[in-house]
């Protein structure tokens, strides 16, 4: 009888750990996607918002989304100007509909060259997926 009621809880424990791990698994997606969106807000921005006369909109993110959209802006680097844009750190974070995303985008110059790093974070119901690209 004892071996019996072992396999029993046994499985009833596997099984409830199975359901959470499958409503997990959806708030997955959702974290992914809204990490997703992260990027894509940040790559509007910095080919549809330019300063009339600098180079890219991403250096001048702070100043061109809203208060609610880019919660905590910061810009921080050695020449973080929208003119030049070269050494610059951007963080913020979003949160829409319960769903929130933190930026972090960096652009550097290596080799004389201009590389931007684009790291998004999503959360959802305290599951986190990273995504990040270079350009």
């Amino acid at each position: 009888m004892d071996v019996i009621l072992a396999i029993g809880l046994g499985l009833s424990v596997i099984l409830i750990r199975q359901t959470k791990m499958m409503t997990g698994i959806g708030y997955s997606v959702i974290s992914f996607f809204s990490a997703e969106s992260g990027i894509e807000k940040v790559l509007f921005y910095d080919r549809k918002k330019i300063p009339a006369e600098g180079t890219r909109g991403l250096c001048d993110i702070c100043n061109q989304c809203s208060a609610e959209e880019c919660q905590n802006c910061e810009t921080t680097g050695t020449d973080c100007l929208p003119k030049s844009c070269k050494n610059c750190t951007i963080t913020f974070y979003t949160v829409f509909d319960g769903k929130r995303y933190d930026i972090s985008a960096k652009v550097e110059i290596i080799d004389t060259t201009s590389t931007t790093t684009i790291k998004s974070i999503g959360n959802y119901k305290e599951i986190k997926r990273a995504i990040e690209t270079k350009y």
